[in-house]
């Protein structure tokens, strides 16, 4: 029994349990890097040169999938600035804030992906802006029924040949 006794403090002793409960996650990553499925990628001929002419590689072990590449006029994003995660942890990183994007083959109408396919672009310079693209195979085998590749960053800005130009 505790009661209070004049000039004396009465001390309760509580027991403070700590339940730690571990729940384990997987956290979609900020950026969607390539994978064997789906992977695109720029290569500058000659290396360094920032205006082309370059080849975009393409290549799957989904050969003869369908496929789509997505282009979007705006620099791709992480997850956390807009990035949209799918439900098997893959990350769409293309910014649609400044509209819809520009389909290669208009939603999967296309020839199947080939194992591996180089497309040139010829120069970098008559484009002003951002751009950027991610590719998806299709895969049923997945959750999300897709694919992604990482998603590919291009930035041109003019460029003044003429002799009468600044600088």
């Amino acid at each position: 029994m505790m009661g209070r006794v004049p000039g004396r403090c009465v001390w309760r002793s509580v027991l403070l349990v700590a339940l730690s409960v571990s729940v384990s996650c997987a956290q979609a990553p900020e950026w969607q890097p390539n994978q064997p499925e789906a992977s695109v990628g720029m290569i500058a001929q000659p290396p360094g040169n920032p205006f082309g002419p370059f080849y975009i590689e393409v290549t799957s072990t989904l050969a003869g999938a369908p496929w789509e590449v997505a282009l979007v006029n705006a620099p791709a994003v992480p997850l956390s600035l807009g990035g949209i995660p799918l439900s098997d942890g893959q990350v769409v990183n293309l910014n649609f804030m400044f509209g819809p994007p520009d389909l290669l083959w208009n939603g999967f109408q296309g020839p199947g992906i080939p194992s591996y396919l180089a497309i040139v672009v010829p120069n970098l310079a008559p484009m002003n802006g951002h751009l950027s693209a991610q590719m998806a195979v299709i895969d049923p085998s997945t959750r999300s029924g897709i694919r992604l590749s990482q998603a590919i960053y291009m930035f041109g800005m003019p460029t003044c040949v003429h002799p009468w130009c600044p600088g």
